[in-house]
């Protein structure tokens, strides 16, 4: 199920420059690159741990935003995203859906690979990551972005 039967929000007129952002973005992680860049990240950034994560927390900051990648490869190793689908919310506001990938178990002899689809609601400021909530379920997501099927 992707977010095509979602009726978005209005549309802003950077929508497009946001998307080819997030695609950049996440195709630098998917590549191991997984340096902290200001190139697409607000220097007061926010982004929140994946759903399942032990400690759950928020990481603010590029620092944070460094943390937040450190807590992800304590877990896992060869982290990706594959990004399905994107969706308006408002002016500065985007949906979309993806489905994360890594091995897990690290630090044990078990390597057990786990896919989950993940909702990051990203919030943009002068075309830079502002703020990204992850939500595991599409439902808890349309609510955050106060979205509606259609």
């Amino acid at each position: 199920m992707t977010l095509q039967d979602v009726t978005p929000g209005p549309r802003s007129e950077e929508f497009d420059e946001w998307v080819e952002s997030a695609r950049q973005l996440w195709d630098r992680f998917n590549e191991g690159e997984y340096e902290v860049t200001p190139q697409y990240l607000d220097s007061d950034i926010e982004i929140q741990d994946l759903p399942g994560l032990p400690d759950r927390e928020w990481h603010r900051g590029l620092e944070g935003v460094g943390r937040w990648v450190g807590k992800l490869l304590e877990v896992g190793t060869n982290p990706r995203v594959e990004i399905l689908d994107f969706l308006p919310v408002d002016q500065e506001r985007l949906l979309f859906e993806a489905i994360f990938r890594a091995e897990f178990g690290k630090r044990s002899e078990l390597n057990m690979p786990v896919e989950a689809r993940v909702y990051p609601l990203v919030t943009m400021r002068d075309g830079k990551f502002r703020r990204m909530a992850l939500f595991a379920e599409r439902k808890e997501a349309l609510e955050a972005a106060g979205l509606s099927e259609a």
